[in-house]
C-alpha cells in the first residue's frame, strides 16, 4: 500500500507543487498583515487638509424676512343678480377668463312686466298732475267767492238796523262760512295730491331703475371668473352670477407672525417699506418689486400674527401673473453694522466660527443676528481680510493644521 501511495505521488508531482505554492502565498500574506504598523488617529489629523475660506468684508446688512402669500385684485367683487327673473339675453362677455370694461353689456332678464309698471306710473304721475291742475282751479274761485261773501258781509254788518236786518246779516255770515270751507276744502285738496304726485315719482323712479337693473352690466374693468349662469338661467335677487377682479391694479396678501412683525416693525409701522416679490414657476423666477399699503390693526390671537397687504408696482399689461398666484416674500428690516453674510454650516453651536490663521484655525464667539435668504448675518469680534472657514469639518479642535484652497 506504502509503494502504491509513493508512486500516486511521483505521477502527481505537479499538481502538489501548484497547492504547495498558493498555501505558501496565503501563509505570507497573513504574516504582513500582522505585523503592519497603523498610524494613530492623531497622525491622520496632521495630513495636509486643504478647506474653502472666505476673507470677511464687514459691511452695514439689512436683516431679510421671509413669508409666503398670495397675489390678489385689490379691486374684487361678487356679482349679484339686482332682480330676480329669466334670462332673456346673454352676452358672450360673461364667461371665466373674458376681461370686460365698466359697463360691458353681460344679460337681460324679461323687461315686460317692469317696463308695464313703468307705464303705469307715468300714467299715475299724468292723472295726479290734472288733478293738481284743476283743484288749483277750483281754489282759485273757491277764494274769490270767499273774498266776495266776506266784503258782502261787511257791508251789510255796517247797515245792520238801518236797512239791513238782523235775518239778512246772519244769511251773508252763512254764506261766507261756506265759501271758507271751499276754500280750505280746496288748498287741501292741492296739497293731499301734491304729496300723491310725490310718492307716484318715488315710485316711477323705483320702478325705473327696476327696468334698468333687467339689464346687467360690469360694474368695473376687470376679468370675470366662477360664472353661474347661462342664456335661459333663472335668477333669484342676489344670486351670485360671478366674481370680477381688478387685474390691473395688484397686491399680494401675505401673513407673518407676530414675533417677526415685531422685529420688522421696531422702527417703525412698515407701512411705506419695500419688499421683493418672487413668483417661481418651475425652474425660472419672476421678480416683482411692491410697497407695504396696509397692516392688519389686530393681531390673529389664534394663528399668532397678522396679514400684510402690499401693492406691485410696474405690472404690465403682458406679464403672465394673475390673482390666486403663490408667491414668496422678503421683507427687510433692522440694519446691522460692521456684520458680515456667512452659509450657516460655517457657525458652530450657533456662536462660534474659526479664522485660518498661519494655518491654524483659532474660534472666533460671535451673534447671529438674522438672516438674507438662506445664509446667516453675524457679528462679533472679527475684522477686515480675517479668513473664515467655510468647509464643514468634525471633530475641529483636534486638527493641527489647515490649508486654504481658495478665498471663496
Amino acid at each position: 500500500m506504502i509503494v502504491s501511495s509513493l508512486n500516486f505521488l511521483k505521477s502527481n508531482k505537479t499538481i502538489f507543487l501548484f497547492f504547495s505554492i498558493i498555501f505558501l502565498g496565503i501563509l505570507i500574506s497573513l504574516t504582513l498583515k500582522n505585523f503592519r504598523t497603523i498610524p494613530d488617529s492623531e497622525e491622520i489629523k496632521e495630513t495636509i487638509l486643504k478647506v474653502k475660506t472666505k476673507n470677511i468684508l464687514l459691511e452695514n446688512l439689512k436683516i431679510e424676512e421671509r413669508a409666503f402669500g398670495e397675489v390678489r385684485g385689490k379691486k374684487q367683487a361678487i356679482i349679484r343678480a339686482p332682480l330676480g327673473g329669466v334670462i332673456k339675453e346673454f352676452s358672450d362677455n360673461l364667461d371665466d377668463g373674458k376681461f370686460v370694461k365698466k359697463g360691458t353689456y353681460l344679460y337681460q332678464i324679461d323687461p315686460f312686466n317692469f317696463n308695464q309698471k313703468v307705464i303705469e306710473n307715468e300714467a299715475l304721475i299724468l292723472g295726479l298732475q290734472a288733478d293738481i291742475s284743476a283743484a288749483k282751479a277750483s281754489y282759485i274761485e273757491a277764494k274769490l267767492q270767499r273774498q266776495i261773501a266776506e266784503k258782502n258781509y261787511i257791508r251789510r254788518k255796517s247797515l245792520l238796523g238801518n236797512t239791513v236786518t238782523q235775518k239778512a246779516l246772519d244769511d251773508a255770515n252763512d254764506r261766507l262760512s261756506i265759501a271758507k270751507s271751499k276754500e280750505i276744502n280746496g288748498n287741501q285738496k292741492i296739497s293731499s295730491n301734491k304729496a300723491k304726485l310725490d310718492q307716484a315719482k318715488v315710485i316711477l323712479a323705483l320702478s325705473k331703475r327696476q327696468l334698468s337693473d333687467t339689464t346687467l352690466l360690469a360694474p368695473f374693468d376687470g376679468v370675470l371668473s366662477n360664472t353661474q349662469v347661462d342664456e335661459g338661467s333663472e335668477v333669484v335677487r342676489g344670486d351670485k352670477i360671478a366674481k370680477i377682479t381688478n387685474t390691473e391694479d395688484l397686491e399680494v396678501k401675505f401673513f407673518i407672525g407676530e414675533s417677526v412683525f415685531a422685529k420688522l416693525s421696531e422702527n417703525n409701522n412698515l407701512i411705506g417699506n419695500k419688499i421683493k416679490i418672487i413668483w417661481r414657476v418651475g425652474a425660472s423666477n419672476r421678480e416683482y418689486d411692491g410697497i407695504i399699503v396696509r397692516v392688519d390693526g389686530v393681531i390673529d390671537d389664534k394663528a399668532a400674527g397678522l396679514n400684510i397687504y402690499a401693492k406691485l408696482n410696474g405690472v404690465k399689461d403682458s406679464d403672465p401673473i394673475r390673482p390666486g398666484v403663490f408667491v414668496e416674500i422678503i421683507v427687510q428690516g433692522a440694519l446691522v453694522t460692521k456684520s458680515v453674510i456667512l452659509p450657516e454650516k460655517s457657525i458652530y453651536n450657533g456662536n462660534t466660527i474659526y479664522i485660518l490663521s498661519d494655518n491654524k484655525l483659532e474660534a472666533k464667539q460671535i451673534m447671529i443676528m438674522g438672516k438674507i435668504g438662506r445664509n446667516m448675518i453675524v457679528k462679533g469680534k472679527i475684522n477686515n481680510g480675517d479668513k473664515v472657514l467655510l468647509t464643514r469639518l468634525t471633530d475641529i479642535n483636534k486638527i493641527k493644521k489647515v490649508y486654504s484652497i481658495d478665498d471663496y
